[in-house]
């Protein structure tokens, strides 16, 4: 027979149905007569994906978990029943070529979706989740269809429903009128699952992973995470030391930001104003450190055109900030060199700001003092400060980190004098500190050692950092919102 005849077919045999008054018998003509054919029906009508898993909710109609299973072509099958409709499993088996399938039951409360959804949990993960697994929650009762379908938004799986036109008078589906629904994960099409996922990496400064994530959904056809996108690879390269291309994709965050803000659109972040602002403020920053890694002077070496621009102290605070993200996912080596190296931008800075000395050569001529009453006062430091470890030392032609603080206390500098302590401190307690503090990094794995830093190792040294920024800083107004530009914004929602 061809499609059409089988569809009158089907009405006729209906038609009989009807004329039948007995319940147990119209239940037999239904399963002998009608459900066969219809069977057949929906296959011809329907050819879609098969899954080698398939998890279905069983209650008093087997009908559309007969169609479902003779569609879907599932290798395992798992049935999720009731005390009382686990009966109906052999009925459905007569109607499906189950020969190849392997058959698992659950035993659930009809009212407890949560034993549904645990029923299923534990199944799936026992099995190793599967890929290629959905679920058909049409059998059963209300409580059990919602079970399942918690239990598919959680482990993200494909969801599907035995739709069809119901016969009042046979109190059965009308045969022919079944189609199979795929019912849509929400979380899925509007990536609410992954785009969570993804906020949680940007918080936590996995700029990399967030970046795909957004970058997949705004393919997917999500305009709205165009934004995230935008910030997720900005601060990536930004991280990398990638002005240019950072620059472009911040630059890029930033007009939809302005938009979404301009036009009230809710974007997930919780940002606004403020955030526009200091975002723009890092726009800046990029485009400044981009510009002066370009300029080329007679004369001048690099670090000295670095340290005269307007990008040092932006720099020096980004690194800070950068060295605290390295912290917040207890990467305490990484974090404690980054700090080191904040601790030896000061030191340069300070240099080149009071006296035009570039650590990288050094013109000591620029100096008013004395060279050899210079000599004589690093030397007298450098006693209280080694006391028996003490070797006498000349001016050298390139400054250590180290000796650029010794240096710093020989020309009596401001930065000892604005250093924070509670009670007096001298410039020989302050250089003792700074010195253990540095020598605990050298001896770290990623400098010259074996030992591994630990976090109370890393508070130490970033406790130096933050004195002797405050001491640089020296109460310049500027300095918080300098704070505030070079940390990266954060998702508040």
């Amino acid at each position: 027979m061809t499609l059409k005849e089988k569809l009158a077919r089907l009405k006729e045999l209906e038609e009989e149905a009807r004329r039948i008054s007995d319940g147990a018998e119209k239940e037999r003509f239904y399963e002998e007569k009608i459900l066969p054919l219809s069977r057949e029906v929906f296959l011809e009508k329907y050819q879609g994906e098969t899954f080698e898993y398939l998890i279905l909710s069983v209650g008093e109609s087997i009908e559309p978990i007969v169609l479902s299973i003779s569609l879907l072509k599932p290798s395992h099958v798992l049935f999720i029943c009731t005390d009382r409709s686990i009966s109906n499993i052999e009925r459905i088996k007569k109607f499906i070529d189950y020969e190849n399938i392997e058959f698992e039951t659950v035993i659930v409360g009809k009212n407890n979706p949560v034993q549904v959804y645990t029923g299923i949990k534990d199944w799936y993960f026992k099995r190793k989740n599967p890929e290629n697994c959905a679920i058909d929650g049409t059998g059963g009762t209300k409580v059990m269809a919602m079970g399942c379908a918690l239990a598919a938004s959680i482990l993200n799986l494909k969801v599907f429903y035995v739709n069809n036109e119901y016969d009042k008078y046979t109190r059965k589906p009308i045969a022919g009128s079944e189609e199979l629904i795929e019912v849509k994960n929400p979380y899925s099409v509007l990536g609410d699952l992954e785009r969570n996922t993804a906020f949680k990496y940007f918080n936590s400064y996995n700029y990399q992973s967030a970046a795909q994530i957004f970058e997949k959904l705004r393919k997917s056809g999500i305009p709205e995470d165009s934004l995230m996108e935008g910030m997720s690879k900005g601060y990536a390269l930004w991280e990398s030391l990638e002005f240019d291309e950072a620059a472009e994709y911040l630059e890029t965050a930033y007009q939809i930001l302005s938009k979404n803000l301009d036009r009230g659109i809710d974007d997930g972040t919780g940002w606004g104003e403020k955030e526009l602002n200091i975002l723009e403020s890092q726009i800046k920053w990029v485009k400044g450190f981009s510009q002066v890694y370009k300029e080329k002077t007679i004369g001048k070496d690099s670090g000295e055109i670095f340290l005269e621009s307007d990008c040092a102290e932006p720099m020096m605070l980004f690194l800070y900030e950068n060295g605290m993200r390295r912290s917040y996912e207890k990467r305490y080596e990484t974090a404690s060199l980054l700090m080191y190296r904040v601790i030896e931008m000061i030191e340069q800075l300070q240099l080149y700001k009071n006296y035009k000395l570039v650590t990288a050569n050094p013109d000591y001529s620029k100096l008013s003092v004395n060279e050899e009453i210079l000599i004589n006062e690093v030397n007298s430091i450098y006693k209280k400060v080694l006391e028996r470890d003490y070797k006498h030392v000349e001016l050298k032609t390139e400054i250590p980190l180290f000796d650029g603080y010794v240096l710093l206390a020989a020309l009596n500098d401001v930065l000892f004098d604005a250093y924070p302590a509670k009670g007096k401190i001298t410039k020989t307690d302050i250089l003792k500190k700074i010195r253990k503090r540095l020598l605990s990094r050298n001896n770290c794995i990623l400098a010259h050692g074996f030992r591994r830093i630990s976090e109370d190792d890393f508070m130490k040294i970033k406790e130096v950092a933050d004195e002797l920024l405050t001491a640089y800083f020296n109460g310049r107004p500027e300095f918080a919102s300098l704070k505030e530009t070079a940390r990266f914004l954060t998702i508040k929602n």
